[in-house]
């Protein structure tokens, strides 16, 4: 109870080539063209481990299945920096929207500790995976999800 089960795909051709993600202590990215042919992309030691120590560091939680609950409730511009708290609004000349993240946790910079202690756990929960999802896209190289979309289109034209 409470361990993930187990899914089965499909191994039907039409089904590669797909990009695997595991995510542990570390991530990686696998390309599959087939049952047995595989090939690493990418890896980085920045995996699922880094949140949940973040998450004991900087909150009171036990169990991440808690700080994520609270992150529907919490509210992270009280920690993040926005578009909109740098530009009062929306940053129309580059197409940035006011609500998009510029840094996070950029507001608790030069705080006293007095207010560091009133910032809740919630917040926090609401920043840490939207900051940790972020660095990850960056980190990752962007062709290689597109290559694979466009090579599978390819060979369903065919």
């Amino acid at each position: 109870e409470g361990k993930p089960k187990p899914r089965f795909f499909s191994k039907k051709a039409d089904l590669y080539p797909y990009m695997l993600v595991t995510i542990r202590s570390g991530i990686v990215f696998l390309r599959v063209d087939g049952p047995k042919n595989f090939k690493i992309l990418d890896g980085s030691n920045i995996g699922a481990s880094t949140y949940l120590g973040l998450l004991k560091l900087l909150t009171s939680y036990k169990y991440p299945e808690e700080a994520l609950r609270d992150a529907n409730i919490g509210d992270n511009s009280t920690v993040d920096l926005s578009v909109g708290d740098i530009y009062g609004g929306d940053y129309l000349a580059i197409g940035l929207a006011s609500h998009v993240i510029a840094s996070t946790f950029c507001k608790v910079r030069g705080k006293r500790k007095n207010e560091l202690e009133r910032i809740k756990d919630c917040d926090i929960s609401k920043s840490l995976p939207v900051s940790y999802t972020h660095l990850r896209a960056h980190e990752t190289d962007s062709y290689l999800v597109c290559r694979l979309l466009l090579e599978k289109k390819k060979k369903k034209k065919k």
